[in-house]
């Protein structure tokens, strides 16, 4: 999966979030986000992915209502996307707690 591959994915995830903001189109975004830290991408890979699909997306809406609608189902995609990304870390960082050495206070 490249870049291009990643935003396309990504935008055709939220526009049918919006469309149907069920919880079958947040799994899709985990798993989109599973995906992509797979590939090898980081979080401001997908940071900017969301950000260049988000704007894109607020450029076709007419109202302001609509508009915060769109940012905020954006918002809750992002999260669902970005969950792997933030396990992956929390896991590392419990192995790193586990696998350091004990230190003792010098005395």
């Amino acid at each position: 999966m490249g870049l291009l591959d990643l935003a396309e994915r990504y935008a055709q995830a939220l526009q049918e979030y919006c469309a149907d903001p069920d919880e079958a189109a947040l799994f899709r975004a985990y798993e989109l986000g599973c995906r992509a830290a797979a590939a090898g991408f980081g979080v401001l890979d997908l940071v900017a992915v969301h950000q260049d699909v988000l704007m894109a997306a607020l450029r076709h809406v007419r109202a302001v209502r609509e508009s915060a609608l769109v940012v905020e189902r954006a918002g809750e995609l992002f999260a669902e996307c970005a969950a792997p990304f933030e396990l992956t870390r929390r896991v590392y960082q419990d192995r790193a707690v586990a696998v350091a050495p004990s230190r003792k206070p010098r005395d």
